[in-house]
């Protein structure tokens, strides 16, 4: 996790200093210049092993192989890909993540938000060592009527996180959805797929050839699959998926 600079002034250095940062799940003084106690961050459950492909969570065992150089790879993606080439989770869906993405999406949390981006920031890091970063980042749109009603698109948010952290560009006008789908809760692999066929188009020309797709949580990948597929349609040779949690199957 990055720390504040020791040298330079700024606001939250001294926000820290005057007013001693709050642990947001616990209540208790986090005894450090973060949101999050070490005690409350060390029990979020970290996607440890993950496909390549799809960020699914690999079985524990798999962890004590002696690593070789190649990355792992789910049974699903080894018979059928995705059209993304690569995705990356940070959590799992359980424990506080699940109650702190409900926050997000529902609530407007951008302390929330802001909390599981700046951590997942370190894990793209590594990911990240010996391959280029994407060029662009891509919230998943919303619905007109849904942002509407909702008045925030989750995904943005946190994409506007990682973009500055990473110091990536954000772009939020290229993708939109054009269909305003039924919710893909309690729809299985294959209706979700159904429900956002032709959800999604690409509004403007594409001058990148590697983009970084940013949602909240993964369950099935369908929304993701689709945008993919518009955006290798659209000229992009690779997209990348970023989400803040993943589903265990």
């Amino acid at each position: 996790m990055r720390k504040l600079p020791d040298t330079g002034f700024t606001l939250k250095s001294l926000s820290y200093k005057l007013f001693p940062a709050t642990c947001h799940l616990c209540m208790m003084n986090s005894q450090r210049s973060f949101d999050l106690c070490e005690c409350c961050e060390a029990a979020l459950p970290l996607v440890a092993l993950s496909c390549i492909h799809c960020a699914l969570p690999l079985p524990e065992v798999l962890q004590t192989i002696p690593q070789i150089d190649i990355q792992p790879i789910c049974t699903t993606c080894l018979h059928a890909p995705p059209s993304f080439k690569r995705a990356i989770a940070g959590f799992l869906y359980a424990s506080h993540i699940i109650n702190m993405l409900h926050r997000i999406k529902f609530q407007q949390g951008t302390l929330d938000s802001y909390l599981l981006s700046h951590l997942f920031v370190r894990q793209l890091e590594l990911a990240y060592t010996k391959q280029r970063l994407p060029e662009i980042i891509l919230p998943v749109p919303l619905a007109p009527a849904r942002l509407f009603r909702r008045g925030y698109n989750q995904s943005a948010g946190i994409a506007r996180q990682l973009g500055q952290e990473l110091n990536i560009p954000v772009n939020y006008h290229l993708l939109s959805r054009k269909l305003n789908t039924r919710p893909q809760t309690g729809l299985n692999r294959t209706a979700r797929a159904k429900n956002l066929h032709n959800a999604f188009q690409v509004d403007k020309p594409i001058k990148y050839t590697c983009v970084a797709l940013v949602d909240d949580v993964m369950t099935t990948g369908a929304t993701l699959q689709s945008l993919a597929q518009c955006l290798l349609s659209a000229g992009v040779e690779e997209v990348h998926v970023w989400v803040l949690a993943r589903t265990p199957q």
